[in-house]
């Protein structure tokens, strides 16, 4: 695959596609009264994190913006095409219709999640409407470590299917003309909300939030930074099941973005480090020896069962 790479500093390095990006463009879906303009990264927003205005995932990459109305979108949902085709329904073409409240009652076919304030593409012969994210991010073939054969996206029921559908990972029963993951050689069947997330992290646990599979497509991880409450360079990261729970909140860190220490069990939430707790210059080298500033754990079980506490009330005080 062609690339460039700067010559002075070899760690940015942009794929052809990228490095042809137009430095603005006009009258894009879901903004078409302003120009937007290619930007490195959104100014003000802590390792460049911003929600995408269009498929509602965070990204951190470059971004197309409207600094006076602060929308932005990243590259790929500011190219949407107008019309594609998807081998879910490849009879016809497939027309892209933008956001619109007459749709907040149509759901889509390939998860059921009705069209709310969202753009998707449809089909006006046949009725059949997919969101853009089952239409672009779902993968069409995963690997899963329990099962030796790769699994396909499949969207209609599997022939000679000997029972009802029952999912591998969460063992409900679900409906197989929504679209889900399928061995045909070992008649293993998941939902796409349960398969495995091989983009970025582990995927361990069922949720029925259809985003697990790819919502942390578009961030790009790896990042470091030094903080004043801790001695040790952190790295930008999402939390799996081993990191535990975050050092300052005390809630679980697993499927969040999240800053972590490589060299002692310290981890904290991204959205509870600000740009004033980053340690820059000539303080960096003083705070590298500094000792750590912990929260004893008597503090953090203290913190934790007054948030069980609070929510077991909001709970009871919701009753009828």
């Amino acid at each position: 695959m062609p690339f460039y790479m700067c010559v002075r500093h070899r760690g940015f390095v942009l794929r052809e596609w990228c490095a042809r990006l137009p430095p603005k463009i006009e009258d894009r879906p879901g903004h078409p009264n302003h120009t937007l303009f290619l930007m490195r990264n959104v100014t003000g927003k802590f390792f460049g994190v911003f929600g995408c205005k269009i498929c509602m995932l965070p990204s951190n990459g470059f971004v197309y913006g409207c600094s006076i109305c602060e929308y932005y979108v990243d590259v790929h949902c500011a190219f949407l095409p107008k019309e594609i085709t998807h081998e879910a329904h490849p009879d016809h073409l497939l027309s892209r219709i933008d956001a619109s409240s007459s749709l907040s009652e149509t759901p889509c076919n390939a998860c059921g999640y009705y069209l709310i304030n969202c753009i998707a593409f449809y089909c006006p012969s046949c009725d059949f409407y997919l969101d853009i994210e089952c239409a672009f991010l779902l993968p069409g073939m995963i690997s899963h470590k329990y099962d030796d054969h790769p699994l396909n996206l499949r969207y209609d029921p599997a022939e000679n299917h000997p029972s009802d559908y029952f999912c591998e990972i969460c063992e409900d029963e679900f409906n197989p003309e929504s679209w889900f993951y399928h061995c045909s050689f070992c008649v293993q069947s998941m939902h796409t909300a349960c398969a495995p997330l091989i983009l970025q992290c582990e995927q361990v646990v069922y949720t029925r939030y259809k985003r697990c599979i790819f919502y942390f497509a578009n961030v790009k991880f790896g990042g470091t930074c030094l903080i004043k409450d801790h001695q040790h360079r952190l790295t930008f990261t999402q939390g799996i099941k081993c990191h535990g729970r975050c050092n300052h909140c005390g809630e679980e860190l697993q499927y969040r973005m999240i800053f972590n220490c490589l060299e002692c069990k310290y981890a904290v939430h991204r959205r509870l480090v600000t740009p004033t707790a980053l340690v820059t210059g000539q303080d960096a080298a003083k705070f590298l020896h500094m000792p750590t500033i912990e929260i004893p754990s008597r503090i953090m079980k203290k913190r934790i069962l007054s948030k069980q506490i609070k929510k077991k009330k909001h709970i009871y005080n919701a009753l009828p």
